[in-house]
């Protein structure tokens, strides 16, 4: 399976029956799948989320699967009024398409027992709106290479722990690699993740640990929660910035339907933080009024120095920013 290739050149992140059949009963445990669960599934099926977090786990256990051939909003709030189904996975970009549909207040969604999300980060305002239809919003950390089912939010602590991506799973090892201010990159080891990429290229190294160029924090109960990308941390006048604390606060914003931080070089800072704003139709967004509100919950070293307003933000299929791309359309 190919990773998604946000930050570089996708790699073949070789699975193995092993691999697959491990990730299969780690999540299918977390979750508590049996066979009295229905999951809808609208995630492609061409990369580990879609296919390893709930489909194949719900299909071992013996649950049925509803399978959509892509995603639409109508079409899935439709499905989970008519399939009923217990569980679902979504994206960050799956839950704002879910949320601007008109039908969304008026959708009845009370077979579902929790909502999974695939992603190391959520916004905030995401999690509130779905937690506001009584809906625990839960969360997997995990990439292409950790089968990816790493480490979970589950039921039990969803709405306790907004914003962390939880335990590691069963027979799952995870520690911080090289910690600077609790904050470190996330290794993985266990049996559920691959050994090399296509055709003979080291996954792990010597030990087994899986490198995932992801920076977390560990908590005293010994949750974890990412902090964002290794790759896309902004070190401007010295001070280590990470783009996730910006954008999730600036994702609060009534005017701001998308945006992304990043760091552009700059001659006196080293590198200036630099937010790419998608406003809301029928909005135009007014940068001292953004400004105006990262001031409150920000720290004043974070602020960005400069905003670029734009139509779209460039994405894989999964709904993940591109930063490679975005970088070249705000210099």
């Amino acid at each position: 399976v190919y990773t998604s290739g946000t930050t570089g050149a996708p790699k073949g992140a070789v699975h193995t029956q092993l691999s697959l059949r491990a990730n299969m009963a780690i999540a299918a445990a977390v979750q508590r799948l049996t066979p009295a669960d229905t999951v809808v599934t609208v995630l492609p099926l061409f990369h580990v989320g879609g296919l390893c977090i709930q489909t194949l786990p719900a299909l071992s256990a013996g649950a049925q699967v509803v399978l959509h051939a892509r995603f639409d909003a109508a079409a899935t709030l439709a499905s989970f009024m008519q399939d009923r189904p217990t569980l679902t996975l979504l994206v960050p970009a799956v839950m704002k398409a879910l949320l601007d549909h008109p039908g969304w207040a008026s959708a009845d969604l009370s077979s579902l027992r929790a909502v999974w999300a695939g992603s190391s980060t959520l916004p905030q305002a995401l999690v509130d709106a779905f937690h506001a239809r009584g809906l625990p919003v839960c969360n997997v950390y995990g990439a292409t290479e950790t089968g990816p089912f790493s480490i979970a939010l589950d039921e039990r602590h969803a709405l306790t722990h907004p914003g962390s991506c939880g335990w590691p799973a069963p027979g799952v090892q995870v520690r911080l690699g090289n910690p600077v201010d609790g904050v470190g990159e996330l290794l993985v080891r266990g049996p559920n993740v691959v050994q090399h990429y296509w055709p003979q290229r080291p996954a792990v190294d010597a030990e087994g640990w899986f490198h995932s160029g992801d920076l977390a924090r560990q908590a005293a109960d010994g949750s974890y929660s990412v902090v964002g990308r290794a790759k896309d941390m902004i070190i401007s006048g010295g001070e280590n910035i990470y783009p996730a604390e910006i954008e999730n606060a600036l994702a609060a914003h009534p005017d701001v339907a998308e945006c992304a931080v990043l760091g552009v070089a700059d001659a006196r800072w080293g590198e200036a933080v630099v937010a790419a704003v998608v406003p809301r139709p029928g909005c135009r967004l007014d940068t001292e009024a953004l400004q105006g509100h990262l001031q409150q919950r920000v720290a004043r070293y974070k602020l960005p120095r400069r905003y670029v307003t734009l139509d779209a933000l460039p994405k894989t299929a999964l709904g993940k920013v591109q930063k490679s791309l975005l970088l070249k359309a705000v210099q």
